[in-house]
């Protein structure tokens, strides 16, 4: 089985337990089950096929550089990662975007995955805001920057206004 999966896919597995973390949420799950109780559409602004060809674009070696990373122990991601976590749960998006950014100077290309899907986002999301009242849920490094969707929208016109 591992022998046919893409590097991407090992290292998913290898990283979505932590550690540090008893238990793993996924919001993603919770935000759907409290929707489909609610007998709310759910749809996304990318298909699954462009979220394939995403993955695809990521070069193997830098997905091999951090299978070796994690296979090492890797304490100073994990104290990164623990600042995002400190950054996410205090609804700090402005610091847990520097911190994407430093792991984007690093070398992580994080361009396709955030800026380049966000504009690509922008024109969706409108189309579904005009029709109705919509609820985007999205990862929270997508809302920051210059090029977060928090600008993109406001620079379309729309009101964006924080819910804590």
């Amino acid at each position: 089985m591992f022998a046919t999966m893409k590097p991407i896919v090992l290292q998913t597995l290898l990283t979505s337990s932590s550690p540090s973390c008893d238990s793993v949420v996924s919001y993603e799950v919770k935000l759907s089950e409290a929707a489909k109780l609610q007998n709310k559409e759910i749809t996304g602004l990318e298909t699954p096929a462009e979220q394939i060809k995403l993955l695809d674009q990521i070069p193997v070696d830098s997905i091999v550089q951090e299978l070796v990373r994690i296979a090492r122990g890797y304490s100073e991601e994990m104290s990164e990662y623990q600042n995002m976590i400190k950054a996410y749960t205090e609804q700090d998006i402005q610091t847990l975007h520097q911190l994407i950014m430093k792991s984007k100077e690093e070398g992580d290309n994080m361009d396709a995955f955030l800026d380049e899907r966000n504009e690509k986002w922008i024109d969706r999301m409108a189309e579904r805001m005009d029709q109705r009242s919509v609820f985007f849920a999205v990862g929270a490094g997508h809302l920051w920057g210059e090029k977060g969707l928090i600008q993109l929208l406001r620079g379309q016109g729309y009101s964006v206004e924080p819910l804590k």
